[in-house]
């Protein structure tokens, strides 16, 4: 939708900076649900406060108007659609959403379920996941959604390495996204106590940064990291400090000194600092290097060390996480595939140092293109999506989940695999993908009961699939798993309409490929990726000097 202007007026809510009024967007029935859209959580980023850390907003006088969407990021876009229905970017984005039943909450409150969005650190907005999905197919299931933007690109990551742009302004953003969350959700009749942040791909990733950084693990208590974790080999850039000063001297402005550099950006107009998830470096490049063009840092107070150390000593937290089929096709429209580009692909993903690599190697491409596992149909392209998604979604995220039973066997983990897709889905993106499985992006129409990428009208299966999926999250929500109430309760007939089909449980050190599939008919299964995500992490744990 985008815009709530059409339904009755929301209740009035006295917030910690002002009293806010939103819209009634769902106003039939007794399961009626308020939105309210553009809440600022931090004072614009301008001026003086480009490329620092967020400082609380302003407060207000009378009842503000949150019916409508904030601008977001400024960013490059990717999809025409997205250029032509959406106004342009701005600088002054730091805005949240926030959806809340209108019944009666339960004694500690509603559960507080925080979405962050992806794109690649660059691009994307909260609008994109809509507001009547989150209220009809996640609030009435007895939840609060927020969703919420931060800065992108060279705003949001921009970094001299030194204490004149320290960088991971993105993630401070969100971080104080979840602070307002924490000072302000109980007047919306939420349980602070009780917060899950969920997100995809960078989003995804950020939601387990933030997992793991001081300055934000203790903010919230669940996390749902969808196909993105803070180990991917994309998520921190090797040389950030460098590629940003490239792109001052792209702007004309070269200056040693860093804090010299900052003053000339900070006068300088948002839109030189657009960017997109087009690679500046070439597809080429940036498949092979398994990088994107600007992310977040190791920068020595957001994250004062690599995350795999951080993870030693974070906080336990539940967590659930996963990955779509063939996540890594979507990226391959443009993309020319050989054997030689196999190869190099399935050698990165191996430790340099590991006796024996190009045997290893050989026979890991063997496996790839074993046609008793996978489609004859498009068979090379199929075989690198399968490397490049074990690469960097699948290998990192196993990893993930070992590395977290290991450190706090004592928080469940549950895994699972989107492999459900409609083949009318992708639009006009059919005519660029000749192989139309679940991919980067595809269960996220079943978590928001809309098109992500591109708009469709949902099936009595698409139907079947949200139900289902959105079930799996505010479960997880409630109740730490994804099952619904008690172990117990989950696993005895009768099932309520909110228990999942099929029991899903928790992986464990034993065996921490056990995973859900989420299909027609939902299954368990206790091998992922057909093996191949466990045996390189094998090899990766080997030689773990060289993911640091």
């Amino acid at each position: 939708m985008g815009c709530c202007s059409s339904h009755h007026s929301s209740r009035i809510v006295e917030t910690k900076y002002g009293t806010v009024q939103g819209t009634r967007i769902i106003n039939d029935g007794e399961l009626r649900v308020d939105a309210f859209l553009g809440i600022p959580f931090a004072a614009p980023p301008v001026g003086q406060l480009r490329f620092r850390k967020p400082v609380p907003p302003e407060s207000w006088t009378g009842v503000r108007q949150c019916t409508k969407f904030a601008r977001r990021c400024v960013q490059r876009d990717y999809f025409m659609h997205d250029k032509i229905r959406k106004r342009a970017g701005s600088e002054d984005c730091l805005y949240l959403n926030l959806f809340t039943p209108v019944w009666q909450p339960p004694h500690e409150g509603f559960p507080v379920m925080v979405f962050v969005h992806g794109g690649g650190f660059s691009m994307h907005d909260a609008e994109t996941y809509g507001d009547e999905g989150i209220a009809r197919f996640l609030v009435q299931k007895g939840v609060i959604v927020v969703t919420i933007q931060y800065r992108l690109g060279y705003l949001g990551f921009f970094s001299t390495g030194d204490d004149a742009c320290r960088g991971n302004w993105g993630l401070w953003d969100q971080t104080a996204a979840l602070q307002w969350v924490q000072d302000n959700v109980e007047a919306f009749n939420g349980n602070k106590n009780n917060v899950t942040l969920f997100g995809q791909s960078a989003g995804g990733a950020s939601v387990d940064l933030l997992s793991l950084s001081p300055h934000s693990r203790d903010l919230f208590h669940k996390v749902c990291p969808m196909a993105g974790v803070a180990t991917a080999p994309w998520t921190l850039h090797p040389d950030l400090p460098e590629k940003c000063r490239e792109k001052a001297r792209k702007l004309g402005v070269e200056e040693k000194n860093s804090e010299a550099l900052m003053a000339k950006l900070r006068e300088m107009k948002p839109s030189c600092f657009a960017s997109g998830v087009e690679p500046e470096q070439g597809i080429d490049k940036a498949i092979m290097d398994n990088t994107l063009d600007i992310t977040p840092i190791v920068d020595g107070d957001f994250l004062p060390t690599h995350p795999s150390l951080l993870r030693k000593s974070a906080p336990a937290k539940p967590i659930m996480t996963g990955v779509a089929k063939l996540e890594a096709v979507i990226f391959l429209m443009k993309y020319k595939v050989t054997l030689e580009r196999l190869q190099e692909m399935v050698g990165r993903s191996l430790p340099s140092s590991l006796p024996g690599q190009e045997k290893i190697r050989d026979d890991l491409v063997e496996s790839y293109l074993d046609t008793g596992k996978l489609s004859p149909n498009h068979l090379m392209l199929r075989s690198f999506a399968e490397a490049y998604g074990d690469r960097s979604m699948h290998v990192p995220t196993l990893r993930m989940v070992t590395e977290s039973l290991k450190n706090h066997p004592e928080a469940p983990a549950y895994s699972y695999v989107f492999e459900y897709s409609n083949r009318n889905a992708y639009g006009l993106l059919s005519f660029l993908m000749p192989i139309k499985d679940a991919t980067h992006c595809t269960e996220l129409n079943y978590l928001f009961g809309k098109g992500i990428l591109w708009p469709y009208k949902f099936t009595s299966n698409d139907n079947h699939m949200l139900h289902l999926f959105t079930t799996a999250f505010t479960n997880f929500a409630k109740y730490g798993n994804p099952n619904g109430g008690s172990i117990e309760a989950a696993r005895a007939p009768p099932l309520s309409p909110n228990t999942l089909p099929v029991f899903w449980p928790a992986a464990t050190l034993e065996n921490p490929e056990t995973h859900y599939v989420f299909d027609l008919t939902p299954r368990v299964s206790t091998t992922f990726m057909y093996g191949r995500p466990r045996r390189i992490a094998q090899y990766q744990e080997q030689y773990p000097e060289e993911r640091l």
